[in-house]
Formats: C-alpha cells, structure tokens, sequence
C-alpha cells in the first residue's frame, strides 16, 4: 500500500512540476516580431484635412450665431453636425469623414460660443 500511495504521489509531484515549468518558459523568442500595419492610406490626406477644415469652420459659424441669437449651447442639435456637409466619395470612406468633422465641429461650436461671449458682454 505504501508503495503504491509513494507512485502516486511522485506522479502527482511529477504533473505539478511539468505543469509549472511549461507555463514560465518564455517563447517569444522563437518567433520574429512583426511591425504594426501601416496607417490606412486616408488617415493624413486630403479627407482629413477637408472634414476637420469643414468641421471647425461650421461649429465655430453656428456657435458664434447662437450666442448671437440668444441661444442655449446646443452643438450637437445643430443639423449640421448631424448631416457633415462637404462629403465627396473621391476623398475616401465616409464613416472617417464624418468622425472627423463631428469631432471638428465640436471644437469649433465651442470656440465660437466662447469667442462670441467675450465679446458680445
């Protein structure tokens, strides 16, 4: 009986053994490290450049008309943060343009809103 209690606890000893030491080798090294992918051909370019433009220019108009008005600081109910006007299918994907000029308008909306405070006071 002691025999066999003695076999199964080296086995036992044995799996628990095996088990730690495969998990702390590293393997990193067996393996080449690949580079990131390359941006997307549209992330610096023309589209970018326009939707940002188009964004910050419009928030900034719409901010400035609404504290001229009267109005509440209201940026993302303006139709023209919703619509992103300006869009042409030979910049690129419209989900980045529109990203980019809802982010630009925000900036811009906040600009003049804070602009045309200062100075209408």
């Amino acid at each position: 009986m002691a025999s066999l209690r003695s076999r199964v606890l080296a086995a036992g000893c044995a799996v628990v053994l095996t088990a730690l030491v495969a998990g702390c080798a590293d393997h990193n090294h067996y393996y080449a490290q690949t580079p990131p992918p390359p941006p997307p051909p549209w992330a610096n370019n023309a589209l970018v450049q326009q939707a940002s433009g188009n964004g910050f220019r419009d928030g900034r108009s719409d901010g400035e008309r609404d504290v001229l008005a009267g109005y509440r600081y209201s940026a993302r109910a303006d139709q023209k943060f919703r619509v992103t006007p300006g869009y042409a299918d030979r910049l690129g994907p419209y989900d980045v343009y529109r990203d980019t000029y809802q982010d630009a308008y925000l900036r811009g909306y906040d600009n003049g809103f804070r602009h045309a405070q200062r100075t209408s006071y």
